[in-house]
């Protein structure tokens, strides 16, 4: 496959239009490509690319299963090879020639590196009349964008010219009105995340079609002119191996109570991609969210979920690009509410001066229905952990809290307390008070993993946590996944700079719940708060006749970072 190396200047995107994508027999096809080709030029110089490379007569896999499906079936011969495009943010000489075959083994070794450490992503253009950005996996916005997390991505291994590389960030791809609709192009982002992440089958756009209709067929099933139903995209789901979960305002008996994003933010602080059906006709998928830690809350009690930090999502839209914000209300965003490059007087977009509209012309409240590609043994669902977290915290008749309040207090000898060294025990008291009188906030921030990386987290990757807390973790008996939620009280959420690898936010305590288990407090794990550990004795084989809940004091309790949102949890 011939590699080609050229400056990432408006000359070469201009040429990359009208070589690989200005074969529209439309102008309004034409001009919707344009758009989203212009805008993810706009995000790579974000991005600080300098280099892209060509890579011509690519085979791309998916293509190749569509082009079998379809393509060979018309008499427009559309042909079977793409063309790549690999994006860099450096390339010196030495690296170029590595690329071109020029140098020599030692040179293409050496090189390795530092081509891994300046790639950006890549992008295949498919040799269809309509919508041809293919798989397309490029990497996240930094800078001033940098307080948006793509929490849903994943890592793609790429070969170039025999040089592995990773590209990371989260898979993007058109709908092409032929094999797949918006809805197969969601799942498909879906199936392909977790398939990066937790070694799932992957699927091409027309298997993921011909799944969806092989059980409900409400009309012919190529060409995909006519959309899924909800029904046809949770049976293609179940068809593909997956156990969803779907939610559906309709079924929400008071409609204030349907909250999309409270829904929403536990899976994809799980590191799993979320498909929100828009109005009931569009399809996309959410992949991560903004974070506003000064943003005022409503006053709607002592326990606060993080997602009320929230203002947008980040979302894959087939229609718009990768990484666009949907806003939490139509005011969020600027100016119209249509999706436009540039100013609405300019005819011409450049992706090097101008800025596109970054949001969705739609919102979370037009969320209409949601659908997550959970796990089979992951029996209790998100809003069953909300209302386990609430009584363990709130709830006056919470066994766990009653424990720890007395715990703390001189009734119980020896006092807990009292076996704390100072600055753990000035904590644990000033949160046993918090806690009986309600004089503060308590956020929390709610997900679900594999319980060997909690107990990586908690013994290598988390930086001071406390010995005890760790040693006591190390030693408890988990199911494979748990429902972890973190505490933090309000003035460190306020103050401190959150969810980056260097300043993660301090928190000081957290719930583990058996995903497995029933629907009652007897799933909790266990409950750490400031000064001591409360153990469900039932979780511990070892311990036998003793009290239900086992306290273990935590003499050197502090507070300790959270989990990074920028690090990559993998299924092994």
């Amino acid at each position: 496959m011939p590699l080609t190396v050229h400056p990432f200047s408006p000359h070469v995107t201009r040429a990359l239009e009208q070589q690989f994508i200005l074969s529209h027999p439309t102008p309004e096809a034409w001009n919707d490509d344009r758009k989203i080709f212009n805008y993810i030029c706009w995000h790579l110089n974000q991005l600080g690319c300098k280099h892209v490379v060509v890579e011509d007569d690519y085979i791309d896999r998916d293509y190749s299963e569509d082009y079998s499906a379809f393509y060979s079936t018309t008499f427009f011969d559309t042909g079977k090879s793409c063309v790549r495009l690999h994006f860099f943010s450096h390339l010196s000489r030495r690296s170029q020639k590595a690329l071109t075959s020029e140098g020599s083994i030692p040179q293409i070794r050496a090189a390795t590196k530092k081509l891994q450490d300046a790639y950006l992503g890549f992008l295949v253009i498919l040799p269809i009349p309509k919508s041809n950005i293919g798989r397309t996996v490029i990497a996240p916005r930094p800078g001033r964008y940098s307080e948006h997390y793509c929490t849903s991505y994943a890592t793609t291994k790429v070969n170039l010219g025999g040089i592995p590389l990773a590209a990371h960030g989260a898979p993007f791809i058109q709908q092409d009105g032929h094999v797949a609709v918006c809805a197969s192009a969601a799942i498909w982002v879906v199936s392909r995340v977790m398939q990066l992440l937790y070694n799932f089958q992957r699927f091409s756009l027309s298997r993921i079609t011909t799944a969806a209709n092989k059980h409900l067929h409400l009309n012919r099933e190529f060409p995909a002119i006519r959309g899924l139903t909800l029904d046809q995209i949770m049976s293609g789901f179940f068809e593909l191996g997956f156990t969803p979960i779907c939610y559906n305002r309709e079924s929400v008996q008071a409609p204030t109570k349907w909250d999309p994003k409270e829904i929403i933010y536990k899976y994809i602080e799980s590191n799993l991609p979320v498909i929100a059906i828009i109005r009931g006709s569009h399809a996309c998928v959410i992949v991560g969210h903004d974070f506003h830690p000064s943003k005022k809350v409503a006053d709607g009690g002592q326990l606060v979920s993080s997602s009320e930090l929230i203002n947008c999502f980040l979302v894959q839209d087939d229609m718009l690009g990768p990484y666009i914000l949907m806003p939490e209300w139509h005011s969020i965003t600027p100016g119209s509410t249509k999706f436009t490059l540039g100013k609405p007087s300019e005819s011409e977009f450049s992706p090097f001066k101008d800025t596109p509209n970054l949001f969705t012309p739609y919102s979370i409240r037009d969320i209409t229905s949601i659908i997550i590609p959970t796990f089979k043994k992951i029996y209790l669902e998100g809003q069953q952990i909300e209302t386990l977290i609430r009584d363990t915290i709130e709830g006056q008749s919470s066994i766990l809290r009653s424990v720890y309040l007395e715990a703390m207090t001189e009734r119980r000898r020896p006092s807990i307390s009292n076996m704390l060294k100072v600055n753990a025990k000035t904590r644990a008291g000033r949160f046993e008070k918090i806690l009986r009188n309600g004089t503060e906030k308590i956020f929390y921030r709610t997900r679900f993993m594999l319980s060997n990386h909690f107990k990586e987290d908690y013994l290598l990757r988390k930086p001071f946590v406390p010995e005890g807390l760790a040693l006591q973790y190390s030693q408890m008996h988990f199911p494979r996944y748990l429902w972890v939620a973190e505490l933090c009280l309000e003035e460190a959420i306020r103050t401190e700079e959150c969810g980056t690898s260097q300043n993660g936010r301090t928190i000081i305590g957290e719930i583990l719940i058996d995903p497995t288990g029933p629907d009652d407090p007897g799933s909790i794990i266990s409950v750490h708060f400031p000064g001591c550990l409360l153990v469900n004795s039932f979780y511990d084989p070892e311990l036998e006749n003793v009290e239900m809940i086992v306290l273990y004091p935590i003499t050197d309790d502090a507070p300790y970072m959270s989990f990074d949102r920028s690090r990559l949890t993998v299924a092994q």
